[in-house]
């Protein structure tokens, strides 16, 4: 049958949209302009303390999600091989609507906080080109004679393609409606602390930015709460009713 969109979806996606404004509202509101930062600056930045810790951080994130996710898929892989074989409902792997949302999050967020790395190499980029195109002599370099501005582009490109890559798979592992701005989502909500510990960017939040992107970012996953069907009973030996399909290489053989 086809999709019908509910009112509770619609909620959702106001509910988005409103918190990808306030998250991103502090950064407009800031009024701080453009830095002026050097090579020196942006070298500098890599050791500093709050990004050794927010890099540790997601590095961890990154193994515990890949843990889950897997763990989960296991579940999912059970679950559609007892609807091949028409196992009876009551045997049906127990909490799959929680194990679907599970695999969809740990897979939305582990793509996340690994391609959003690549938006701090994409501001240093922008940073470095500023360099060698200023008109100020004290401030000018020419960037192309330095090892820093290729290492930059190489790590931009590599997770760059991880993300697309990553980007592509969901579309045809998922439901695209749920999926896309889980996605999408992260991706901002990462790319921003990111960016903000990255460029000490953080350091001049007044409060009321401070409490507009804590509840931006409350409002965005509330809205994307609202966003995940409530009813998974169109399943069928068909195994893509549901817009999920189990990874091939883990599914079962019964």
């Amino acid at each position: 049958p086809d999709a019908t969109i509910t009112a509770k979806q619609i909620c959702g996606t106001i509910g988005i949209v409103v918190g990808v404004l306030m998250i991103v509202a502090p950064a407009l509101l800031s009024g701080n302009g453009v830095p002026k930062l050097t090579i020196t600056d942006l070298l500098v930045n890599y050791t500093n303390p709050n990004w050794i810790a927010y890099c540790i951080f997601n590095l961890a994130l990154l193994f515990i999600l890949d843990f889950v996710h897997k763990r989960y898929q296991e579940n999912s892989d059970e679950h559609f091989a007892s609807l091949k074989v028409g196992v009876d409902e009551k045997d049906f792997v127990p909490n799959w609507a929680g194990s679907k949302i599970i695999l969809q999050m740990s897979y939305a967020t582990w793509s996340a906080v690994f391609g959003t790395q690549s938006v701090v190499q994409a501001k240093n980029m922008a940073f470095l080109l500023a360099i060698n195109t200023a008109q100020d002599d004290d401030f000018q370099y020419n960037i192309w004679a330095h090892w820093f501005i290729y290492a930059t582009i190489g790590t931009w490109l590599a997770l760059t393609g991880v993300w697309l890559h990553r980007m592509n798979e969901a579309i045809g592992k998922y439901d695209p409606i749920i999926i896309i701005p889980l996605l999408q989502v992260n991706f901002i909500l990462f790319a921003i602390i990111g960016g903000g510990i990255y460029f000490k960017e953080f350091e001049t939040f007044t409060l009321m930015q401070a409490l507009l992107f804590i509840v931006g970012t409350v409002g965005v996953f509330i809205g994307l709460y609202f966003l995940i069907p409530e009813d998974d009973e169109t399943e069928t030996e068909g195994l893509g009713e549901l817009g999920f399909r189990p990874a091939p290489w883990r599914t079962r053989q019964r």
